[in-house]
């Protein structure tokens, strides 16, 4: 059995993932899962990936937005 999925697995070739593409596929996969996300949302991640802001603010960014937590 080991042969066979030997033969069949993929080789691997690390490819760098850009902070942008591995978002994208985070969003993708939560999409999948019912949640949906507004584009201030999305703006706010890219912030605190990029250093812009700290997590803490985002946090509380996050927190004060209509029908979060409440």
């Amino acid at each position: 059995i080991s042969k066979v999925i030997e033969s069949e697995v993929l080789p691997m070739n690390p490819v760098p993932v850009t902070a942008e593409t591995a978002l994208r596929n985070e969003i993708a996969s939560a999409e999948m899962e019912g949640y949906r996300f507004e584009p201030e949302e999305i703006e706010l991640v890219k912030a605190c990936l990029g250093g812009e802001i700290t997590y803490q603010t985002f946090l509380e960014r996050v927190l004060r937005q209509p029908g979060v937590c409440q």
